[in-house]
């Protein structure tokens, strides 16, 4: 499950559990959800999530791609330290921004 805040073309996504195999049906659901509804800058919030697994990951970057092409933006923000740095060993803070709690 997850929070969201829509406000115009951009929403704030709030996962309440982890960014895991398990979830991803849910999630990438939900986004195709926002995206669908014309949302064109989307702002992960991880403050609640304590671990992404490579599915996690790939979902992500399957949502940044399809902003980017829509001409959007996809960005995180509130990650923990070690999410963080997964996002920059994963290099991934190259193509979307990422922020630390």
């Amino acid at each position: 499950m997850s929070k969201v805040f829509k406000e115009g073309s951009r929403a704030i996504f709030s996962p309440t559990v982890n960014v895991v195999v398990s979830e991803i049906e849910t999630i990438r659901t939900e986004f195709k959800q926002l995206l669908a509804e014309g949302i064109t800058e989307l702002i992960v919030d991880l403050s609640e999530v304590k671990m992404i697994d490579s599915m996690g990951l790939g979902v992500m970057i399957s949502a940044h791609n399809s902003l980017k092409k829509a001409g959007g933006t996809f960005s995180v923000i509130n990650a923990s330290k070690e999410l963080y740095d997964l996002f920059r060993s994963m290099r991934l803070t190259q193509h979307f921004s990422v922020t630390s709690a």
